[in-house]
């Protein structure tokens, strides 16, 4: 029986694990991509099928894709475990027996708000005002539950010495964001979360990571009071109910967003349960890409303020390069969703059903006069340069055209001019690095074309290295003269860092030179020898150069004259 981690190696690919984040494109027989995790114009990441990697030689972040789910997700090797097991259909066994290991910090401070999440539950329990106050807003018993909606006393120390009791530390209560400080050393603290309605926000794993609570009183300042960003708890990261909404979106084939906790509360009541909330935000790249992992349909509700909608078109803008399929719900006569799926959950089942095609929504606002017509002309054409399909874009360049009576032609050449604009402002110079030395380029090289390079890498070439590749290449060339054939298996004889560090040396030479000739790989070869034993000579002779000063100063003849022979020697 497989481990969980070959488990999900054996039903996951590196690009099953790494195409909901980015657009893949082929390139001989590895994938290319912008990098996820730093912005560039010209693709720097490379996947590699063969070897199950996934590296961005520009910021040099990536790796198998447990270390891909690190990276992107911010989450420690058992949160990648989780992630990738959730995602392969695999249920992990609970940990068990064995000694006991000092927590990650990340599970203190989850496992901490959880036990806080508790209490706040069982004060909701304990007052009936307020408990039916939550009833009132229709909420039932069965949601509060589901979704652990709780009460934070009027009091400043009731979380702290609650936590304290169950043996959490202080400065761990500090670091999660439930108690502020007093003072700048911490001393003195109190809790953040008084006389509100709590909403506990749980990571994808359902792991509580921060809260949002409402006020209670009508003058209490701010309205929804948030935690504060930790290591768990990163905002643009993190959907409200996704935890539960997940499968629904799954099986629907869509993911609805919304503003408010409540508005998902009520929708998920009255039956609609592939609904998330961005708190209050527009929709980040990282929260959309997460939703691509279960789906690229997705249909918007937000307010229809000015800040709803301003929200609305900042998320159609970080969506609209990731190939997702976007719809606009809107509601007639309601608020929000919370207010309509009480009163009325077929009207907001017929309002998710008729969800308008994001391009159709704006296109059919109403003009008056002629600077209105032109504002929303540029508006609407520079929404236009984000769609990628050009049979879309033409297709509503004709919409437009016919809309506001001026000739596609026309809208054409004012697109070029608006999209020049957008190019001198944003007009930036790509500093190219790959972050590869020579002597790991030459490490690159004499393990990916083994068949090549072998017997060069049994020659003595230790000393030109000038960082650990030295130690590798000794493991290199050690095994390659222990065997009268070249295999397979120099990778079992490496560390793990070792190994993964090769490997990556390996694909940016594939990346590079994959496909180049014989002829030109051999010159590239030789190529990169030279400028390795070039830059050897270099150090070797600023090395006996500082010596030799150091010897004149301190008067030592002896030594002189024994360092500049060896000078003289080195370079003759």
């Amino acid at each position: 029986m497989l481990d969980p981690i070959d488990e999900i190696k054996s039903r996951l690919s590196i690009e099953d694990v790494v195409a909901p984040y980015v657009q893949l494109k082929k390139v001989g027989r590895n994938l290319k991509a912008c990098c996820p995790f730093h912005q560039e114009k010209t693709p720097s990441f490379v996947v590699s099928p063969e070897k199950q990697l996934a590296y961005c030689f520009g910021c040099h972040k990536g790796g198998d894709m447990f270390k891909f789910i690190q990276e992107i997700e911010g989450v420690d090797f058992r949160g990648a475990l989780e992630i990738l097991a959730d995602r392969a259909s695999i249920d992990l066994p609970k940990y068990s027996g064995g000694p006991k290991v000092s927590k990650d910090e990340r599970d203190i401070l989850t496992e901490l708000q959880g036990e806080l999440a508790d209490l706040y539950v069982r004060n909701l329990k304990n007052e009936p005002k307020v408990l039916d106050y939550v009833k009132g807003r229709g909420i039932s018993d069965e949601m509060i539950s589901e979704f652990k909606v709780g009460f934070a006393k009027d009091e400043f120390e009731e979380g702290y010495k609650y936590l304290l009791d169950k043996g959490y530390k202080k400065a761990d209560a500090v670091k999660s964001g439930v108690l502020i400080s007093k003072d700048t050393a911490g001393g003195k603290v109190y809790d953040r979360f008084r006389l509100r309605l709590m909403f506990p926000i749980a990571d994808i794993m359902g792991r509580i990571v921060a809260f949002g609570g409402r006020a209670l009183k009508k003058d209490d300042q701010p309205k929804y009071l948030n935690s504060p960003e930790s290591i768990v708890y990163h905002k643009s990261k993190v959907l409200y109910g996704l935890h539960l909404a997940k499968k629904h979106i799954k099986e629907q084939d869509l993911a609805i967003v919304v503003e408010g906790y409540t508005d998902v509360i009520s929708s998920y009541q009255a039956g609609i349960q592939n609904i998330v909330a961005s708190s209050g935000t527009a929709l980040t790249v990282p929260q959309l890409k997460l939703l691509k992992r279960y789906t690229k349909n997705i249909s918007f509700c937000f307010d229809m303020d000015d800040a709803g909608q301003e929200a609305l078109l900042r998320a159609v803008e970080n969506a609209q390069p990731l190939g997702l399929n976007l719809r606009v719900i809107t509601l007639d006569g309601y608020k929000d969703p919370d207010e309509c799926a009480k009163d009325d959950f077929e009207k907001w089942k017929e309002a998710v059903s008729d969800a308008q095609y994001y391009l159709d929504f704006y296109l059919d606002r109403e003009l008056s006069g002629l600077e209105e017509t032109k504002d929303f002309c540029d508006f609407y054409l520079k929404l236009l340069s984000g769609v990628e399909h050009p049979v879309e874009k033409k297709e509503y360049l004709q919409k437009l055209s016919r809309k506001i009576s001026i000739s596609t032609s026309q809208l054409e050449e004012r697109m070029s001019i608006l999209k020049k604009g957008v190019r001198n402002q944003k007009s930036e110079i790509r500093n190219e690095k790959s972050g590869i030395s020579v002597g790991e380029y030459f490490l690159g090289l004499i393990f990916h074309f083994k068949d090549k390079f072998a017997d060069q890498a049994k020659g003595d070439y230790a000393n030109l290295f000038s960082d650990d590749a030295e130690n590798i290449y000794k493991k290199i060339a050690s095994y390659y003269n222990s065997r009268a054939c070249i295999d397979d298996g120099l990778l079992d004889e490496l560390e793990d860092e070792e190994r993964e560090k090769l490997q990556v040396w390996a694909l940016y030479v594939e990346n590079r030179i994959g496909e180049w000739s014989d002829r030109d790989i051999e010159m590239e070869f030789q190529k990169v020898l030279g400028k390795l034993e070039n830059n050897f000579s270099k150090r070797k002779q600023q090395d006996l150069t500082a010596k030799i000063r150091e010897a004149q100063m301190k008067g030592d003849s002896e030594a002189e004259t024994k360092l500049m022979q060896e000078y003289a020697k080195f370079i003759s």
